[in-house]
């Protein structure tokens, strides 16, 4: 199991020993805690070993392994993501947190396959957010444990050192696979579209998925060379413009994702499969609401269900976990 969760005081304990630590919680819960060496993100939602649920007053704890010998955070503006990558460490990797729906993470989602020097070293990460019952002007934060600062515009970022011997990769579960129905292009990038080509041909995106019968619930994936990245269907407007957690990018083919029958039976069998000992892993909040997973208990994997999921790129209904090893 990846992490547990801890109330403030446990943790603001745990703080104080120095340890390098990756926090998700409450914002007001994450904005008790002491200076240190430590990243958080807003969002009350996780993955524990007493099952899945939300919990405004608890905080979840990835305590990073003394094979971490050093790392240093740092808020970073979203003028400024693009030189992330370049602040690594060779021997390491890089965790970065961003808030939802703002300007770091828009730009993250569509430009971050183009910083320089984003695959040198495993990235992993996630979107912080906030609960589902709070209105949705509510801002999500980030917080930099070193200086104490909270942000809702910037992201989060921690650079990590390994020792030698040791490595660290990044990798995900995602369920979906595409079905063999209409291959989908847009002719812009976005996290909009008012327009499709359907097997090539131009087709209001709404009236598209209104005839086909599209399950909101289910995304649209495209195949990058084996990797199924999903894209995720916010909805449509009065005007039949189309909004998705995560843009879609032009010229990828896509296609509306085959429905999974039962997701708990199934992520347990692939994290069994791969025998997945994480040292930290988040997964979708839509998966958490979609697949009804309130209770469940997902074998052997812990973390927060989180508003977007970092694995070098931003993706969405996938759990993402970084191996330490």
């Amino acid at each position: 199991m990846s992490g547990y969760l801890r109330d403030v005081d446990s943790v603001s304990a745990l703080i104080a020993t120095g340890r390098p630590l990756l926090l998700a919680g409450d914002a007001a819960a994450l904005q008790r805690l002491p200076r240190g060496n430590w990243i958080g993100g807003s969002i009350p939602y996780f993955m524990s070993p007493a099952g899945t649920g939300s919990d405004r007053s608890a905080i979840y704890v990835n305590e990073l392994p003394a094979s971490v010998l050093e790392v240093s955070t740092s808020l970073v503006a979203p003028d400024d993501l693009h030189t992330f990558p370049s602040r690594g460490v060779d021997h390491g990797f890089t965790v970065i947190v961003l808030p939802y729906a703002s300007e770091a993470q828009l730009r993250y989602a569509r430009e971050a396959q183009g910083y320089p020097g984003l695959f040198d070293r495993p990235v992993v990460g996630w979107v912080a957010g906030r609960h589902l019952d709070d209105p949705a002007s509510t801002l999500a934060v980030v917080v930099d444990g070193a200086s104490g600062v909270a942000s809702s515009s910037h992201a989060a970022v921690m650079h990590a050192r390994l020792a030698d011997g040791v490595t660290a990769a990044v990798d995900i579960i995602n369920l979906f696979e595409q079905c063999d129905g209409d291959v989908l292009t847009f002719p812009e990038t976005g996290f909009e579209a008012s327009t499709v080509l359907v097997n090539g041909v131009e087709q209001p995106m709404a009236t598209y998925l209104a005839a086909v019968g599209a399950d909101p619930r289910v995304p649209l994936v495209a195949d990058y060379l084996g990797a199924m990245i999903n894209v995720a269907v916010r909805g449509a407007d009065e005007r039949g413009t189309v909004s998705f957690f995560a843009p879609v990018f032009a010229g990828v083919e896509y296609r509306i994702a085959a429905p999974i029958p039962e997701y708990i039976p199934a992520v347990r069998a692939e994290i069994e499969r791969r025998g997945v000992h994480p040292a930290f892993a988040c997964n979708c909040v839509l998966n958490y609401t979609y697949m009804h997973l309130d209770g469940e208990y997902v074998a052997g994997v812990g973390g927060p269900f989180t508003f977007g999921e970092i694995a070098y790129v931003q993706v969405t209904q996938t759990l993402v976990y970084l191996t330490i090893g």
